[in-house]
């Protein structure tokens, strides 16, 4: 069995699944970064979690009943177009700083409704895609460069900083995320009396020493 028998078929439909996921993996790093930027809260934060989560909950088994009733390469097209939108309003609120958080948790659960559709049309297409001898082989390496992009490589490029452009020009999704997640390791500020000499010298002064 060689990769060429998998067809070219199968290499469209691989391709387009593989970048989905990037996308799919960026996103869940990045925006509880920008979350993260606006508070302190990490209830908040974690809400981004819950919002993209809750669709599986909600709509996976209609999401696959759904398809077996729809041509699936519509509805993987018309997802991806529709979280591309969601993608580009919810960028656009940030360059205008105007992403409450509010508009994070609806973005991030329309795209994991969308992400619903997108994972069972592109599963359930599969056997139309590649001799059922094959079939194994090809659905081992869908899902492995979805592991491979989602979870190894969105990390990195979810959250690492973006340079500003020439000019000044604002830092990206990532960046302000990142920037928030410095935020929030470095914890609270310390008193102010923690560099008091004379404080300290009260506290050591009454330190039991221990041997």
């Amino acid at each position: 069995m060689t990769a060429a028998r998998l067809g070219s078929r199968f290499s469209v439909l691989w391709t387009a699944s593989t970048i989905s996921a990037l996308g799919d993996g960026v996103t869940s790093v990045a925006a509880p970064l920008l979350v993260a930027s606006t508070t302190s809260s990490p209830l908040v934060v974690s809400g981004v979690f819950f919002a993209a989560s809750l669709p599986w909950l909600l709509f996976s088994l209609l999401s696959g009943g759904l398809v077996d009733r729809l041509d699936r390469r519509l509805v993987m097209v018309v997802v991806d177009w529709a979280r591309a939108g969601t993608i580009g309003t919810l960028g656009a609120a940030v360059a205008v700083h105007q992403a409450r958080v509010p508009l994070v948790y609806a973005a991030m659960f329309l795209l994991g409704t969308g992400e619903t559709l997108f994972r069972a049309a592109s599963m359930s297409l599969l056997p139309a895609m590649v001799d059922p001898a094959l079939l194994e082989r090809a659905n081992g390496r869908l899902v492995g460069a979805r592991m491979v992009v989602h979870d190894m490589l969105a990390g990195p490029l979810g959250g690492g900083r973006e340079q500003p452009a020439a000019g000044g020009g604002r830092p990206g999704l990532a960046a302000r995320g990142d920037r928030g997640r410095r935020a929030l390791a470095a914890g609270p500020p310390r008193a102010a009396h923690d560099g008091d000499p004379d404080r300290t010298a009260q506290r050591d002064a009454h330190r039991v020493p221990v041997d």
